[in-house]
């Protein structure tokens, strides 16, 4: 896995790294992505790099729809294909959208929520140990007490299947 390392500040770090580590294992092989949030951005550029074909505008059936900046609005489930995955930023608060069946909700800060600058510090002074950090990050991501706690969080799912 490729982790995305973002431009400004910690806080966009980690939510980018953790995103795009909770969400990859989901995809996939590579197919027609949408991007909601334009086509053109850090999550746009790690799909290609994944070998994924980005559109910025719902023209065709994809095989994933991802809005993963605050998200402005839930896609209608008919532009994905049965079984495609929808990732979206959200809010704390139960989110199922109509038509899909959620795969998982997790945590883009984990444990570290408000304590961003630390990871960040430590990313610059041992390498290893902020990986070994990420990865429990990502494996506790999902647990509940975290994402209760949560304010940042990403939703997975899949279009049912009619």
């Amino acid at each position: 896995m490729t982790d995305v390392v973002a431009e400004p500040g910690p806080e966009t770090c980690l939510e980018r790294v953790l995103t795009t580590r909770l969400v990859e294992p989901h995809l996939g092989p590579p197919g027609v992505a949408l991007d909601l949030d334009g086509g053109s951005g850090p999550y746009a550029v790690w799909l290609t790099e994944l070998g994924w074909e980005v559109h910025g505008a719902a023209d065709t059936v994809f095989d994933a729809v991802l809005g993963l900046d605050p998200v402005h609005r839930v896609p209608a489930p008919d532009v994905l294909r049965p079984g495609g995955l929808l990732a979206l930023a959200i809010a704390r608060g139960p989110f199922v959208p109509p038509g899909f069946d959620t795969v998982t909700v997790a945590a883009t800060h984990g444990f570290l929520e408000g304590d961003e600058d630390s990871l960040e510090a430590l990313r610059l002074a041992d390498p290893d140990a902020y990986r070994e950090q990420v990865d429990r990050l990502v494996a506790t991501a999902a647990d509940p007490g975290v994402v209760a706690a949560a304010v940042h969080l990403v939703y997975v799912g899949r279009r049912r299947y009619r």
